[in-house]
């Protein structure tokens, strides 16, 4: 599991610039300190480690007026390319960029980066690369969209919320709302007013309601994308808290992290997927959850309760 975050403590930008200069800088035999420039102090950092701790890609975003920001100093270790973590680190300083009020992102990408960036929606400012500190680059733009615009199937993911709040009553209480769908990435979002304990942080059942939730929605998306019609029944759940919600609950699923398929409903058969959700307060990687769905052909629905007895509210 990946942990995407903000370095701030000072062991963490230690092994922020080391891990930048190492990647950027070293093979263009630069030596240390080349990596910061002064606008460090006032950007956006973001950096992934997997589960050891270990760096596995750093980058930058700096907002440099109230429509345009800079993405620079992105570098993924070598043995990990080509396995999604560039594309999770450059959406994260998209966000970045886009909370803060950019309406677009501005970047040099090296030659051989280009078809990365070309892949994520950046097209080519210039005709021509220059060179700087001794590497070819190229000036790339993109036009950040609302991220509530970003939805792969907009009307489908209306109807969820509308089947959210009439089968899961909860799910309209607690505020929840499909955020972003890209294919690659799920999000939801949820009130913390509205499910704040008496120590001003989200009640330890809304952040599995709202786990669950997301889980439930993203199956049902799916099924529905492909044609399928059936029951999604909560075999299995658990939740491990790491800190508590104290701000804006985001619930996200990526693609890696989701185990089954739904072919079999083509054949009458029930089929199972396992899902991991991330629930974020702030950058903070909070609470995990993994569940276990089953999703039931049409014809044997009724051999199980109704959807909306499958969530509880739980207290602190």
């Amino acid at each position: 599991m990946y942990h995407i975050f903000e370095p701030t403590t000072a062991a963490e930008l230690e092994n922020y610039f080391h891990f930048r200069w190492s990647i950027l800088n070293a093979p263009l035999q630069l030596p240390k300190g080349s990596e910061q420039d002064g606008y460090d102090p006032h950007a956006l950092h973001r950096m992934i480690q997997d589960k050891d701790g270990q760096p596995l890609a750093v980058g930058r975003v700096y907002v440099t007026d109230a429509d345009e920001a800079q993405i620079r100093y992105m570098a993924v270790e070598p043995n990990h390319r080509g396995k999604g973590i560039g594309s999770l680190l450059l959406k994260s300083l998209e966000q970045a960029a886009r909370d803060a009020g950019a309406k677009r992102i501005v970047l040099l990408s090296r030659i051989k980066a280009i078809p990365f960036f070309e892949n994520h929606g950046y097209h080519a400012a210039q005709r021509e690369p220059h060179r700087m500190e001794g590497t070819q680059l190229l000036q790339m733009i993109k036009q950040l969209a609302p991220a509530k615009s970003l939805l792969r199937t907009p009307e489908l993911c209306l109807e969820l919320e509308r089947v959210w709040a009439e089968q899961i009553p909860i799910s309209e209480k607690m505020g929840i709302s499909v955020y972003q769908y890209t294919g690659e990435r799920f999000e939801t979002r949820a009130s913390l007013h509205a499910n704040v304990n008496t120590k001003h942080a989200m009640f330890a059942g809304s952040i599995y309601s709202q786990a669950t939730l997301t889980a439930w929605g993203l199956c049902w998306l799916k099924m529905k994308e492909q044609g399928f019609d059936g029951e999604i029944v909560v075999a299995k759940g658990e939740i491990a808290y790491r800190q508590p919600v104290t701000e804006l609950p985001r619930a996200v699923i990526l693609k890696d992290n989701i185990d089954g398929s739904f072919e079999g409903l083509k054949k009458g058969c029930k089929v199972k997927v396992k899902m991991t959700v991330c629930i974020i307060s702030g950058e903070q990687n909070a609470a995990e959850f993994e569940g276990l769905f089953i999703i039931l052909p049409k014809a044997e629905r009724h051999q199980h309760e109704n959807l909306g007895a499958q969530f509880a509210v739980v207290t602190d």
